[in-house]
């Protein structure tokens, strides 16, 4: 009974210590950004970036500097000094207007044809918060029609 007991106290103190002396760490991870839809209108196109924060905090970002190639086409520039905010493990869109003309033609027509159409974005984003740094970004995928929504694709 007296070694039950013992034992018992021994393993308390321990789990006592281990509470004291253990500090949550809180990562920072470089972020993904991603096309959350392409919005084509005859005059017009909307960026939908989807910016997903893999960190254990908060982080502000702005300042995107990026490129984006439908299918095999001569990438364009997608500029933007917005700056968004984004929680811990979650994602925000992000809307930005681009040049009609920059799209390609072809690929437009493939993705109004129904098909999917290969996209490439890359480029940079800087982290304004918690601490200012600059993030190389890659990301590769396929857009497509949305269904009953002529124009949008993601």
């Amino acid at each position: 009974m007296f070694r039950l007991i013992r034992s018992v106290a021994v393993l308390s103190l321990l789990a006592a210590l281990a509470a004291c002396g253990s500090k949550e760490v809180k990562r920072i991870n470089p972020p993904d950004v991603s096309v959350q839809s392409l919005a084509v209108a005859a005059d017009s196109a909307t960026l939908s970036l989807r910016v997903h924060n893999h960190s254990d905090v908060t982080m502000t970002f702005g300042n995107f500097d990026l490129k984006l190639r439908l299918a095999t086409n001569a990438p364009f520039s997608i500029s933007s000094n917005a700056t968004i905010e984004v929680s811990p493990h979650t994602a925000e869109i992000i809307d930005l207007q681009v040049n009609r003309n920059s799209l390609s033609t072809d690929a437009l027509k493939r993705l109004e044809a129904g098909e999917m159409v290969a996209y490439s974005l890359f480029g940079q984003v800087e982290s304004l918060a918690p601490k200012s740094r600059l993030y190389d970004l890659s990301f590769e995928a396929r857009l497509s029609a949305v269904p009953g929504k002529p124009g949008e694709y993601r």
